[in-house]
């Protein structure tokens, strides 16, 4: 018998095919770190190591947030506050003002609205201005709660206008006034109807004492109107070329003694002579009113009071 010889590579090829490793070629270690600086936040990416040499596959790049998500998150981006925002800080109001007149982050106490006003400059101060609510959060309580609680007037109460009590009542027609009562339709208006009134009554009493002050100094009448303000109780814009005299007063005075209220009216009407706080401004205010000081340390201690009364 002839014997027959293998060719060498055949016989490995059959080496090979023998020990069944042909399907696959030998694994070779990866000598790589495990992952080079990337990890995956838990609640984010579900907290699987992501190496940054590797390429994620299809499931998971599913898995991973949009764009617009990581937008959504701000993850990296600071809060941003916006004017009128309004903020609890441990419990009590806060509102975000902007103020392009104010120069400093600063707070103020809104007695009409029993809440505390954060003033920034500019809108990309707020959140300074946030910062300092929090860290004020002491004084805000206690401002908040040295205000007297809302006075909301009723039928049967009594209204006191430039120190005169009048009985507040219900009755039929349109709202009047008489010489001791404000009188008003029984409906849901009826507060608001009545506030009207002092209102008006205001805007008259504080007109005629404004012509006998001007008169007093020889000054032409400005025109007078009546407001709300809640930082100040009267202003004075005095006369330039082609623009007359004008003065606001807050309609609250009315709620004052007259005394108190005529101080006010004499103050702004000294303006329409001396538009400074000088001596000079000081000396007419006493020749129209006498002594400020007991007016103004009134008006200091009821102020809240007045600010508190609403419909």
């Amino acid at each position: 018998m002839t014997q027959r010889r293998c060719h060498p590579g055949r016989a490995r090829s059959a080496k090979i095919r023998d020990r069944g490793v042909n399907s696959a070629p030998a694994a070779i270690p990866d000598r790589r770190p495990a992952f080079a600086g990337l990890v995956r936040d838990d609640s984010v990416f579900g907290g699987e190591p992501l190496c940054d040499h590797a390429v994620p596959t299809g499931q998971e790049l599913a898995r991973l947030p949009a764009k617009s998500d990581l937008k959504d998150m701000n993850l990296f981006r600071p809060q941003r506050y916006a004017d009128g925002d309004q903020l609890d800080v441990r419990g009590c109001a806060v509102r975000l003002k902007v103020d392009g007149r104010a120069r400093r982050i600063s707070l103020r106490v809104d007695r009409a609205k029993s809440e505390v006003v954060a003033l920034a400059p500019t809108p990309r101060r707020l959140s300074e201005a946030v910062a300092f609510a929090h860290e004020k959060a002491d004084w805000i309580a206690g401002q908040l709660a040295a205000l007297p609680t809302r006075q909301v007037i009723a039928p049967g109460g009594v209204l006191r206008l430039l120190g005169t009590p009048y009985r507040l009542e219900v009755g039929p027609g349109r709202p009047r006034m008489t010489e001791d009562a404000l009188m008003a339709p029984d409906d849901s208006a009826w507060g608001l109807r009545i506030l009207r009134l002092a209102k008006r009554e205001a805007l008259t009493r504080l007109t005629e004492r404004t012509a006998h002050h001007a008169a007093a100094l020889g000054r032409p009448m400005p025109s007078v109107a009546i407001a709300d303000p809640k930082a100040r109780w009267g202003s004075c814009r005095p006369a330039r070329p082609g623009h007359p005299a004008a003065i606001r007063y807050s309609w609250r005075l009315v709620l004052a003694p007259f005394a108190v209220a005529d101080y006010v009216v004499a103050h702004e009407c000294a303006h329409l002579v001396e538009a400074n706080h000088g001596p000079r401004f000081w000396a007419l205010c006493e020749q129209l009113a006498g002594d400020p000081a007991p007016h103004r340390r009134w008006l200091r201690a009821h102020a809240a009071e007045l600010h508190a009364i609403s419909a």
